[in-house]
């Protein structure tokens, strides 16, 4: 295994599951000091770092639920109102760094994706009606100018202006 080409070749590039994986496992040993401490400070770095790992892959963003159950076992049920507004705090932080690509999303697509939407052309070309179960390059609209959707660069490729009107 140690000459084998395509693991010799997947070992030079960077790869985002790397920094994935870092910033998932960074976040939840924040959210469990600042759970722990109750530091304002650490709330927001735990909100910030959550925030950068939901902009790598936006699917820990449900993690978010957990902060302020994590809260309310921690401090009980006799006062809310240090529980909601430590998780407003974590919440506001969690999108310092979700906004900017919101915006970025919202000026070059002219449509409000709060920081992407790759999942609906997953969804898209395993679900389509020409779906086989093996193909991963997407089969139907056909984009002007000819392409595939799946190779537009800059754009979002499931846009309506993208979409040749009446395309199969």
């Amino acid at each position: 295994m140690a000459i084998y080409p395509t693991l010799l070749i997947f070992e030079g590039e960077t790869m985002i599951t790397t920094l994935e994986v870092f910033l998932y496992t960074l976040s939840i040993y924040l959210m469990h000091l600042a759970v722990e401490r109750l530091d304002s400070r650490r709330i927001v770095i735990a909100g910030i770092v959550l925030g950068l790992a939901a902009i790598t892959r936006p699917i820990i963003l449900p993690l978010a639920i957990i902060f302020p159950i994590a809260l309310l076992a921690k401090l009980g049920k006799k006062n809310y109102t240090p529980i909601i507004s430590k998780s407003v705090i974590f919440g506001l932080a969690a999108m310092i760094p979700i906004l900017p690509v919101a915006l970025r999303n919202i000026i070059e697509g002219y449509e409000f994706v709060l920081i992407s939407t790759q999942g609906g052309a997953n969804f898209y070309i395993g679900n389509c009606k020409d779906a086989d179960g093996i193909t991963v390059v997407a089969l139907g609209p056909q984009l002007r100018g000819g392409g595939n959707i799946m190779t537009i660069s800059g754009r979002h490729p499931l846009m309506r202006r993208n979409v040749a009107p009446g395309a199969k």
